[in-house]
């Protein structure tokens, strides 16, 4: 459970000082929270299908190569959890019209 809560601490803190931080319209503790959620438990999800998709199409045969490594690090994995996460804020988190300042 220490584990759990030192795993969320930053991003909380973050939360908070994005919270107190926002000088004119603050938007809800709730909204920030929900997007945190959204972010690590729906990002999870699409992250999952599609390394599962692009495994199928680019599999590592060799452990050992580190061209192999090379691709699945920065393009498979790295695009992908980026994308995920750029797929909440682009479909949730914009869309919201609590979502109103830059």
């Amino acid at each position: 459970m220490s584990l759990l809560l030192l795993a969320i601490a930053p991003a909380m803190i973050i939360i908070l000082y994005i919270y107190f931080k926002d000088k004119f319209e603050k938007e809800p503790i709730g909204f920030l929270f929900k997007n945190f959620l959204m972010g690590a438990i729906v990002s999870v999800i699409i992250t999952f299908i599609l390394s599962a998709v692009l495994n199928q199409f680019y599999p590592i045969t060799d452990e050992t190569s580190i061209f192999q490594q090379f691709i699945n690090a920065f393009f498979i994995v790295g695009l992908v959890e980026e994308f995920s996460k750029y797929i909440i804020v682009k479909f949730y988190a914009q869309k919201n019209k609590e979502f109103n300042e830059p």
